[in-house]
């Protein structure tokens, strides 16, 4: 072997050790904040804070390399994975809430169990919240849901789905061209409602309710053989 060829072999390997040595470590230091470096085809190291820390790319396109820079493609992620855009909205992974990445982690802020769920088209993500579940996140105030079992009405307050009212009658709470209709001409006692003096019949059809305060509470007893009911606008004894 000649000492030319020898040097130049020398060098190779210095050079290689060189560029092995500096591949992102998870944990490692590193300078340039939001910097991404794939791992695998679906797996990233992201710089934040001065450090590397791990990444998943739930997207179809996973991780890869766009010209000297490494993309991890997070269109679809899951609650508290790491992210890297701050503000960026995505769809969970089984399509049924809408994600916010918030201070490097996704984080839930709708729900999403209508019927369309939580869909991507183009970089707008659409979630459908006309169903939710009792202290589900939401992000529009004073936007309205159905329960799961069509019994209750949610209304969004404080980033959360509160009871609105209870939907007992025969036709429940339905989604009917995008909008919420409950049934409450039937409720029990302390039942929640969402309009002042507003009147029903309990559940037996022996007494009028009236809405005070957000609850209903007895208004009249129908005497003999007279039954609470509700016809269109009115509700009596008859």
């Amino acid at each position: 072997m000649s000492t030319r060829h020898a040097k130049a072999l020398f060098a190779s390997l210095v050079l290689g050790l060189v560029v092995v040595g500096c591949r992102p470590k998870e944990g490692g230091s590193c300078r340039r904040e939001g910097r991404e470096s794939c791992v695998d085809a679906k797996s990233a190291l992201v710089c934040h804070g001065g450090a590397w820390e791990p990444m998943t790319c739930r997207g179809p396109a996973g991780c890869r390399k766009v010209g000297s820079e490494a993309e991890c493609d997070q269109t679809v992620a899951e609650d508290s994975d790491v992210c890297n855009l701050e503000g960026d909205v995505v769809c969970a992974g089984d399509h049924k809430a809408m994600l916010e990445c918030k201070q490097n982690h996704w984080a839930r802020t709708a729900s999403c169990l209508g019927q369309n769920g939580c869909t991507l088209v183009g970089k707008t993500v659409k979630c459908d919240n006309t169903v939710a579940s009792l202290g589900d996140a939401c992000t529009h105030a004073e936007d309205y849901a159905c329960s799961p079992d069509k019994k209750v009405e949610l209304v969004c307050k404080d980033g959360k789905f509160t009871v609105s009212a209870t939907c007992r009658g025969p036709k429940g709470c339905q989604v009917v061209a995008k909008q919420i209709s409950c049934d409450d001409t039937r409720a029990v006692l302390n039942d929640a409602c969402g309009k002042d003096q507003s009147y029903t019949c309990d559940m037996e059809g022996k007494s009028i309710l009236v809405c005070r305060s957000g609850h209903y509470v007895l208004d009249e007893t129908c005497k003999g053989k007279l039954n609470c009911r509700v016809l269109g606008t009115k509700v009596g004894c008859f």
